[in-house]
Parts: structure tokens; C-alpha cells; sequence
């Protein structure tokens, strides 16, 4: 909201997904069109949920499916990585298994 004089005022929720879109683009090593892939492919709740300090034991599996469908533009961290790998080792046993 623009407020007289030229102020800006943010709802919290705003504010949560711009810390979100930081962290993605600052820590995780996404690119700009990485992050407008997830919000177009998952959702802005998704997106927001991931800078949530409580929402942050979902970001692995954001990241990785991120990385996945190519969004990071580039390699990502090696937690990252290691993150993606666990998880694919999970779906290959759990395939495995049946």
C-alpha cells in the first residue's frame, strides 16, 4: 500500500515472501527466472512458506524439485545437491520396495 507522501506500507505476509524470494535467490543460488518458475509452477503460498522460519522444513523439497525442473540456472549448493540426492534414493527404494 502506497500511503500519502510516497510511503509504503507491507503486510506481513509480503513481507514473508520477499524474505522467501531473498533467501531462494541469496542462499539457495536460484535466478530470478528460477524463482518466477516456482511461483508459477507451485503457487505463492508455497513459495512464501519457504521464508517462514517455521515453514523452512519444506525447502529442501522445494529447492530439489526447483533444481530439478532447471529453475536454479546454474548448480546449486552442495546441501542442496545432497538434499536432491536423499531424495531420489527415497522414491528409487520405495519403488525398489514394490
Amino acid at each position: 500500500v502506497k500511503r500519502a507522501g510516497g510511503r509504503r506500507f507491507y503486510r506481513p505476509q509480503d513481507v514473508v515472501l520477499l524474505k522467501a524470494i531473498r533467501r531462494l535467490l541469496h542462499e539457495e543460488g536460484l535466478t530470478i527466472r528460477g524463482v518466477q518458475r516456482l511461483h508459477k509452477e507451485q503457487g505463492i503460498e508455497r513459495l512464501a512458506a519457504y521464508g517462514e522460519p517455521q515453514g523452512s522444513h519444506g525447502k529442501e523439497r522445494l529447492v530439489g524439485q526447483a533444481m530439478a525442473s532447471g529453475a536454479s540456472g546454474g548448480i546449486g549448493s552442495f546441501e542442496d545437491l545432497i538434499a536432491e540426492l536423499q531424495t531420489a534414493k527415497a522414491r528409487l527404494d520405495r519403488t525398489l520396495a514394490r
